[in-house]
């Protein structure tokens, strides 16, 4: 299984913005711990590489993390190299692998809190990540930026291309 060492399109959304206060611009490096939304998974015996398809999300195949959770809707996956916490309805069994269809977002605190042993698993999960891009989202636009601002009044998300900053 090939190792992910650049994601497109991660969210960042508006109230992680507004309310958190989180800034950051074209060329930093961020540490972040991720959320896959997943929209559907499945069972599988075949190791696959990752697969983004432009506009829909990731198509990823993984180990189902033994964890304890708080949280009935959640468990986490790896995947080449990366630890992400995953958002779902339906909670597949530990150790098994799972072809994973969805979308990265930032892990706010709400989520990787609900998750034991927290720092253990907060620890493999977090990576730093330089940013390639920002696009800002809006009601109706999309609009590339260089720059999320501190000021930020929160109403808008933005979109996020990283690559993996090694180690």
């Amino acid at each position: 299984m090939s190792m992910i060492n650049s994601l497109r399109d991660v969210l960042i959304p508006d109230n992680v913005v507004g309310s958190d206060g989180w800034v950051t611009r074209v060329g930093a490096t961020v540490r972040l711990a991720l959320e896959f939304d997943c929209e559907s998974w499945a069972y599988t015996d075949a190791p696959a590489p990752p697969r983004y398809d432009d506009g829909s999300g990731y198509e990823l195949v993984g180990e189902v993390q033994p964890v304890e959770a708080g949280w009935v809707h959640g468990w986490m996956l790896g995947t080449g190299g990366l630890t992400a916490y995953v958002r779902t309805d339906d909670l597949p069994e530990g150790g098994r692998l799972v072809r994973a269809r969805g979308r990265f977002s930032i892990a706010e605190d709400y989520v990787t809190d609900l998750f034991e042993p927290r720092d253990e698993l907060l620890a493999r999960a977090c990576r730093s990540w330089r940013v390639d891009r920002i696009v800002r989202i809006g009601h109706h636009d999309r609009r590339e930026v260089s720059v999320i601002p501190r000021l930020e009044s929160g109403r808008r998300g933005y979109l996020l291309d990283v690559t993996g900053v090694p180690a």
